[in-house]
């Protein structure tokens, strides 16, 4: 069963990254609503995103908490899913995403109007004179 598997993880990766249990205990507690002890699947997808910065497929959500049996989903199996996952993460992954977004042109480098054009589009509350090098 997939339970029994994901539980199997859990003893195999606390051991493994401590800051990454940490932060998966964090995030489940912070979605966990009303302190039940399990995620819902909306939980759980909010949890995901909370995490790792982007919404879990239908097909992974349905394969970690199936619709037709809403089985609690618990901080063992959260911390046995996502674990593993923070733990494989490219750190400067981020990094690169980020760049690449405020690198229209993909040149290789940010110009200060491709730093004006992201800032007016992201906070175009802020004044141009406040977005300078």
């Amino acid at each position: 069963s997939s339970r029994s598997r994901y539980n199997v993880l859990t003893r195999q990766t606390v051991g493994m990254g401590t800051p990454s249990v940490k932060a998966a205990t964090v995030v489940f507690h912070d979605c966990d609503t009303g302190g039940k002890g399990f995620l819902t699947r909306h939980e759980l997808r909010a949890a995901h995103i909370q995490l790792f910065g982007w919404h879990i497929s239908a097909f992974d959500l349905d394969a970690l908490q199936p619709k037709a049996c809403p089985a609690a989903f618990e901080l063992s199996d959260f911390c046995a899913y996502a674990v593993p996952k923070l733990l494989s993460q490219d750190p400067h992954d981020s990094v690169r995403r980020h760049f690449s977004a405020l690198d229209p042109y993909c040149n290789g480098y940010i110009t200060l109007d491709d730093l004006r054009n992201a800032a007016g589009e992201v906070a175009p509350h802020i004044p141009a004179a406040t977005v300078r090098l």
